[in-house]
């Protein structure tokens, strides 16, 4: 079942993720790319962008997450893989846009090998009502969700929270 699909089956109580919120844990498989991060450290600020190995507009986006993680260095940037058939995918990917990914990239944690939808995928993304990628997330300071939103607003954002 897809992200889409799934989000049309989940109910209104299931998308309480906004502005304002406390963000939800870092639950990944695995990390591929860059140290673990096992939690948000307060004082910190943070982007978590969710992707897919399928999507076109994720590619694109890849290229403005780093030129963004070169200019904001107080926050750290994590890319989650989300949405896969096959996580196996996810690794030879990262692996080919290897220079161009230069922010932490992280794996889903999926509850079996068939099902593609993850514990980040289930309580940011849907939480959030949300069912496309790239989406971001950008955790403050406090530990509370500052902005949701697309990829390409990212900079944008940034900028008006004065990180």
């Amino acid at each position: 079942m897809s992200l889409a699909s799934n989000l049309c089956a989940a109910t209104q109580d299931e998308h309480k993720l906004h502005v304002g919120s406390p963000a939800p844990k870092i639950e990944v498989t695995k990390w591929i790319k860059g140290a673990p991060i096992d939690s948000f450290e307060a004082g910190s600020s943070y982007v978590v962008e969710f992707w897919s190995t399928t999507s076109t507009a994720c590619k694109a986006a890849v290229t403005n997450l780093t030129y963004l993680s070169h200019h904001y260095k107080k926050v750290t940037f994590i890319g989650v893989s989300i949405d896969e058939k096959d996580q196996r995918l996810v690794r030879p990917y990262v692996e080919k846009m290897w220079k161009k990914m230069e922010f932490h990239v992280a794996i889903d944690k999926q509850t079996s090998f068939t099902a593609h939808q993850g514990y980040m995928a289930v309580n940011w993304v849907l939480a959030a009502h949300k069912r496309y990628v790239p989406l971001v997330f950008v955790v403050g300071n406090d530990g509370n969700i500052a902005w949701i939103g697309e990829a390409k607003n990212l900079g944008v954002e940034l900028q008006k929270l004065s990180f």
